[in-house]
């Protein structure tokens, strides 16, 4: 019996670490965006999030502005970031940015993607050319990579009460030691 339950505890740890390393795939929850200009991506990764959330039990944190860009054949990326020339997949690192839109080459403008990475630190996470299907549901062909970009958090901003209770539970602190070493000093 006790092996029986050792092998449950390590099954659910292992699915547990899994699902940790796991990208979410957020393209499901709303419909591709009409262009790809930085307002209008930003906007639908937004959406996505909003609408896996109201789905979902657990709450996927607000995506900040994107970070980076690094379209294919571009030469610069950032530090640990990798450069490609198309391909039709790519692994990024885990642990920097915790959200990426990739686009695919593809007809009537390609197809986008998102998805949540968390902030799993070290390794990679790899991202695989969705296939195109025809009506039949037989595959027919993967698109190269055209571009990819990394988004961060929404850092929240303290609200002014927030700061000024803050404030008001420290000053008395602040006060009494300033206090007890002018009281020491003479």
């Amino acid at each position: 019996m006790k092996c029986v339950s050792k092998l449950l505890a390590l099954c659910a740890l292992t699915l547990s670490l899994w699902q940790a390393q796991a990208a979410i795939d957020l393209t499901g929850y709303g419909p591709q965006p009409a262009d790809r200009t930085k307002p209008v991506i930003e906007a639908w990764i937004g959406d996505l999030v909003t609408a896996y959330n109201i789905i979902n039990p657990v709450d996927l944190p607000d995506p900040g502005n994107r970070l980076f860009r690094v379209n294919s054949g571009d030469s610069t990326a950032p530090a640990a970031f990798p450069t490609f020339d198309g391909g039709l997949s790519i692994t990024l690192p885990a642990g920097y940015y915790e959200y990426f839109v990739l686009h695919w080459r593809g007809p009537h403008g390609g197809f986008s993607q998102a998805f949540y990475v968390g902030d799993t630190p070290g390794g990679g996470v790899n991202f695989d050319s969705p296939w195109q299907l025809n009506l039949a549901g037989t595959q027919l062909k993967q698109y190269d990579l055209s571009w990819y970009a990394g988004f961060d958090l929404v850092t929240a901003v303290p609200e002014p009460s927030t700061v000024l209770a803050g404030l008001f539970a420290v000053l008395p602190m602040g006060f009494a030691a300033f206090r007890a070493t002018r009281n020491r000093q003479s």
